[in-house]
């Protein structure tokens, strides 16, 4: 599956190394891409985030002066922020390789970044569309989006236990340093193979 880490791209110093995700969520963005159509496929963005890169995430919107309130959890005032627990990703579809802004470009903290805003001001655009497939296939395996965001879906954190009524599966373990990695609810290790229940290398660059 392909990665496209862009806040490595950005130069952040915390966003380091490969992608990880936990294993069952793997597994369900897998199911996922089989489910689409000739040519479209997933381009993972961003997934598990260290403590220290998620503060630096909200010091670098509230610096350009983004309103973050919703988008960006303060680790300061929100338990296991959804990036934390390696069951959250931000992702888009792509065509023929060449990734799809789907009404807003990624990060973009407005209305129209709603998973339904394109529902209420233009159904019959491309981008509405290419919304609806891609929340059909990711529905359709398990995974939950977050309400102010078209491309942050969810398995196993709370907001997909909020919107599934399912017991939370992910949540952090104790404190993550600077460069840690995400630990499963037994403490173990991450897998970068792919095996086990744990956190995985998910996807590689294509």
């Amino acid at each position: 599956m392909p990665v496209r880490h862009v806040y490595e791209e950005l130069g952040l110093a915390h966003a380091r190394g490969p992608v990880l995700l936990r294993q069952g969520l793997v597994q369900r963005l897998l199911e996922a891409r089989a489910r689409l159509g000739d040519g479209f496929d997933l381009v993972v963005l961003d997934g598990w985030r260290s403590l220290d890169l998620q503060r630096e995430l909200v010091a670098h919107y509230s610096a350009g002066g983004a309103q973050t309130d919703g988008y960006v959890a303060d680790p300061a005032g929100h338990e296991d922020p959804p990036h934390t627990t390696g069951g959250a990703v931000d992702l888009t579809l792509t065509w023929q390789g060449a990734g799809l802004a789907l009404g807003t470009d990624y990060d973009d903290f407005t209305e129209r970044a709603r998973p339904d805003s394109l529902e209420q001001t233009e159904p019959g655009s491309t981008d509405a569309a290419l919304r609806r497939l891609l929340a059909q296939v990711l529905s359709a395996s398990g995974l939950a989006v977050h309400p102010l965001e078209w491309w942050h879906w969810s398995y196993g954190d709370a907001v997909w236990s909020a919107q599934t009524g399912a017991p939370v599966c992910y949540a952090l373990t104790g404190t993550q340093d600077a460069g840690a990695e995400p630990r499963d609810q037994t403490g173990a290790r991450v897998s970068r193979t792919g095996a086990g229940s744990g956190p995985s290398r998910a996807v590689s660059p294509r």
